[in-house]
């Protein structure tokens, strides 16, 4: 999971299967917060997904 930006309030945080590399999972954002990433990984497990593990880049928190 981790988010792509077009200029300084519009993105796209995605979440993928590091195995298949099929995209599960995308949200138009402003900016990222643990709430975002919490709530995707929710929503993984409430589709079925059993989430095994989470790569993120460096960002702080």
């Amino acid at each position: 999971m981790d988010a792509t930006y077009w200029g300084k309030e519009f993105g796209v945080m995605l979440f993928k299967d590091a195995i298949t590399k099929e995209n599960l999972l995308k949200y138009y954002v402003k900016y990222e917060s643990n709430s975002i990433y919490i709530k995707g990984v929710n929503e993984l497990r409430d589709k079925g997904f059993d989430v095994m593990a989470i790569v993120c880049d460096g960002r702080k928190g």
